[in-house]
């Protein structure tokens, strides 16, 4: 999977491409806690060219957003396709996340 990272004025977006599974998600955890851990409170994650994601990638978005969280931050994410959708819904999580079709409604949730 690849990560990419782009820092706009106000919001990040971590752009994901490929499959987010327990063999892929590492590069996507260290990219996000290092925007945590770097003082960023309003982060996007952008699943436009993700296709796939298991428990894993779950558990590290878990993990991201009680981290920002805690320092008063908000994460939204955006671009997700059908099945992904429906793997947010069946595990609960469409109520934790703010999950957004377009980037422009997914930066309005953390502003």
């Amino acid at each position: 999977m690849d990560v990419i990272l782009e820092k706009n004025t106000d919001v990040s977006v971590i752009r994901l491409v490929g499959r987010m599974n327990a063999v892929t998600v590492k590069p996507f955890e260290e990219q996000m806690m290092q925007c945590i851990g770097a003082g960023e409170t309003r982060l996007l994650v952008d699943f436009t060219g993700c296709d796939y994601i298991d428990s894993s990638g779950l558990r590290v978005l878990l993990i991201g957003m009680k981290r920002l969280m805690a320092g008063g931050g908000k994460m939204a994410l955006f671009g997700l396709n059908p099945h992904i959708t429906k793997v947010f819904t069946i595990a609960g999580l469409h109520v934790v996340f703010p999950l957004k079709e377009t980037e422009q409604d997914a930066i309005a949730v953390v502003s």
